[in-house]
């Protein structure tokens, strides 16, 4: 095995690095990168060591090395020689320097409008705000699937004291659901509290023996099924069929981002008009 003064493990050089090499030898070489030692050249087009060496990961063979470094200098020679022999035979270069250029004037133009977002705008939306944007237009958010929050459970039916897990998931309170989360930790099968979010019921029917239907769904009610090993319980503690308004605490992620565009929307509408209308008072638009 043959090894360059970085230490890569290069072997037999590949055929299409010789062509490489070959090519870029009848040309006037470009200026190079004096701190970095080159590797490969076609034209003005350069490829490092440097390069290289980020290729292989630490602990990779002999082989592996060998392969990850011959496959992408292929790559780039190719992906080179293309560049090169498309740029000699072209008809439209003026066209596609414009392109260009419209493109670099593009990413420059983006790249400031959300610098300057990012330093004159936040990204807080108020709890006003929001509310106001909820209920006047309820009509953007509508349920496409029924949604639950609640407590679900599975234990085995022979387990111990599940009259009281029964009495505890009727009284739901704060005392109720320490009880309740001490004794699924020890008996539970499966425990899911899932209160204060809300789940898709067809997500949470995948816990139980059948499909749970919506009509079965009564706040402030413990749902029990059970088969023939275990017992599976669902406290409601709220419930929103599909077809109704989203609660407000789905929809505020999808608000937040409506508002926020909005507002951008608005501050990029009044700075450009400030601009141009600044622009044409100090002189700076000349039109013949």
């Amino acid at each position: 095995m043959l090894y360059n003064n970085k230490g890569f493990k290069i072997g037999k050089v590949c055929f299409i690095l010789c062509c490489v090499l070959c090519f870029s030898s009848c040309k006037e070489r470009a200026k190079s990168d004096a701190t970095r030692e080159l590797y490969a050249q076609i034209e003005d087009q350069y490829l490092y060591y440097d390069e290289l060496e980020s290729l292989v990961p630490e602990g990779a063979s002999s082989a592996d090395s060998v392969s990850l470094v011959n496959d992408y200098v292929k790559k780039w020679a190719i992906n080179t020689l293309l560049f090169v022999h498309a740029k000699e035979n072209i008809s439209n270069q003026k066209e596609i320097d414009r392109m260009t250029e419209d493109y670099r004037k593009s990413l420059i133009i983006h790249q400031y409008v959300q610098n300057m977002l990012n330093e004159r705008m936040g990204k807080s939306i108020s709890k006003e705000e929001l509310t106001s944007f909820y209920e006047k237009n309820q009509d953007l958010f509508i349920l496409s699937d029924d949604v639950i929050q609640g407590i679900s459970i599975k234990v085995a039916k022979g387990a111990k004291d599940l009259k009281k897990l029964r009495k505890w998931m009727n009284q739901y309170n704060e005392e109720s659901i320490e009880k309740i989360e001490k004794y699924c930790i020890e008996n539970a099968s499966n425990y899911e509290y899932f209160v204060d979010k809300w789940v898709k019921l067809s997500t949470i029917s995948t816990r139980f023996p059948c499909e749970l239907d919506a009509s079965w769904m009564t706040k402030g009610h413990t749902i029990e099924l059970s088969d023939s090993a275990f017992v599976y319980m669902l406290y409601v503690n709220d419930f929103r069929a599909k077809g109704k308004v989203e609660p407000i605490d789905m929809a505020q992620e999808q608000i937040k981002t409506i508002l926020l565009n909005q507002k951008k929307n608005e501050f990029l509408k009044s700075f450009e008009e400030n601009l141009y209308k600044k622009a044409l008072k100090d002189g700076d638009i000349i039109m013949n």
